[in-house]
Formats: C-alpha cells, sequence, structure tokens
C-alpha cells in the first residue's frame, strides 16, 4: 500500500538525480515537429463554420490525433493540455504570413503548418508548473468564514507539519499561511513529488477535501505524507481514488 513502484522501477542514477515526470511531456516529446494544415482540414472547416473562420489550434491538433500512428499514446498522455503559444507556432512558407485557398483548383497557395517550437520541458519547468496547479487550488472556498473550513485546514495543516497553523484565527489568513508553508516544503525537498501528474492528484485531493468534505481524498494526503518520512522522491502511490 506504501509503495512506489514507479520509484522501485528506476535505475541507480535516476534514484540518485530524482528526474520530474510528466506524461504530458512524454506526448510532446513524441509528437511531430510539423503539423501541416492541407486544403480538406480548411475547407471542412469553411463548410461547418463558414467562410470567415479562424483556423482553431485545438481543431488542428485533434484532427492530427486521429490521423497519427501514436494515437492512444497521445490521448492516454493529454497532449491537447499543452498545446499552446509555447509548444507549437503557426507558419506560413512565404514571407507575406498568408495563403490563399483556391475552392475550384482544391489546392492552398503555399504551405501553412504548426511548428513545435519546444521539444520537451525542463525539470524546473515541470516543477514550477505542478507547484503552481497546486497553489491554484488554495484559494475560493478555502477563504469562507464556515468554522467547518477552518477546522479543515487546521487538520491539514497539522498533517503536513505546519506548526502554527492554530495561531491563525480567520480562514483567510490559515489559507495564506497553509499556501506559502506548502510551497516551502516543494522548494525544500521536503514534500519531493517528482511527478506533475501526482501532483496534479494532490492539488485535486486538496480541493475536494475542503470544498466538498472527501474524506477519501484526505486518507490519500495523510498517506502521501507517510511516504514521505521515506525521504525519497516520491513518484506514484496505490490510493483508494476518491468519489
Amino acid at each position: 500500500m506504501f509503495g512506489d513502484k514507479t520509484y522501485d522501477k528506476l535505475d541507480e542514477i535516476s534514484q540518485l538525480v530524482e528526474p520530474m515526470t510528466w506524461s504530458c511531456n512524454d506526448a510532446l516529446i513524441k509528437a511531430p515537429d510539423i503539423v501541416e494544415i492541407d486544403f480538406d482540414f480548411i475547407s471542412n472547416l469553411m463548410r461547418i463554420n463558414g467562410v470567415g473562420t479562424s483556423i482553431d489550434r485545438r481543431q488542428v491538433f485533434k484532427h492530427m490525433i486521429n490521423t497519427h500512428p501514436e494515437r492512444k499514446f497521445l490521448e492516454a498522455n493529454n497532449f491537447l493540455n499543452i498545446v499552446n503559444d509555447s509548444t507549437y507556432r503557426l507558419e506560413f512558407e512565404n514571407e507575406s504570413n498568408t495563403s490563399t485557398i483556391d475552392l475550384a483548383k482544391k489546392t492552398l497557395d503555399g504551405r501553412i503548418y504548426f511548428k513545435k517550437i519546444k521539444q520537451s520541458y525542463t525539470d524546473s519547468e515541470m516543477e514550477k508548473l505542478m507547484i503552481e496547479e497546486i497553489k491554484s487550488k488554495i484559494s475560493g472556498y478555502w477563504r469562507s468564514k464556515a468554522s467547518s473550513v477552518s477546522s479543515k485546514i487546521n487538520e491539514l495543516g497539522e498533517t503536513f507539519d505546519m506548526v502554527d497553523i492554530r495561531k491563525y484565527r480567520k480562514a483567510r489568513e490559515k489559507t495564506e499561511y497553509f499556501r506559502h508553508e506548502l510551497e516551502k516544503q516543494f522548494k525544500e525537498y521536503k514534500l519531493n513529488i517528482r511527478s506533475v501528474d501526482l501532483g496534479f492528484r494532490f492539488a485535486n485531493w486538496l480541493n475536494k477535501y475542503i470544498c466538498y468534505d472527501n474524506n477519501q481524498a484526505m486518507k490519500n494526503m495523510c498517506l502521501l505524507k507517510v511516504m514521505s518520512h521515506s525521504g525519497k522522491a516520491i513518484y506514484s502511490m496505490e490510493s483508494e481514488e476518491e468519489l
């Protein structure tokens, strides 16, 4: 129950280096460097949305995934979640950055394509992205004046060794203290989650416990805390998913 099967499968060097992992990053590495936008795709967009339609990046990449030999891998690893301006850039073959579509000849005057401008995320980028996602969940209802919210924040704070959590009376103050201390634990590797996917699950557990009183989420976080006592990086954990 307390094992980390992913960590156990790492070679000795990886266990020493403790690299960040993320399924979306794995998908980005396998994704094509060039995603062409052909006549058939644009004409189909025009048929559905009208002549003045713009190129929708998400539609282009959905089409690419559907025809890609690694379709199942890209879908399973949520590739669409990282298709944005920092990973792919729209480019034209000619200097005018335009392309003319000839409906009669069924041709495009010049290539249009998305070019991959980021081959992969660095460890520091993945770590920052994970921490920001976790911090984003610690907001909103966390600041509620309801006494039950303050009580649950106290429980979480004590679970993660935040000794001063009860010194703050208002939920808003507790929330800011909890967010600050949790970020500190990540940066000091006291809570050494090295999987972005697991970090995102942790973010959801935080939110579900505070906002929806989900006890299974709390159990999962307690298990994660117990695993952190080993001092090893945490990549995966067996848990009963919360409803």
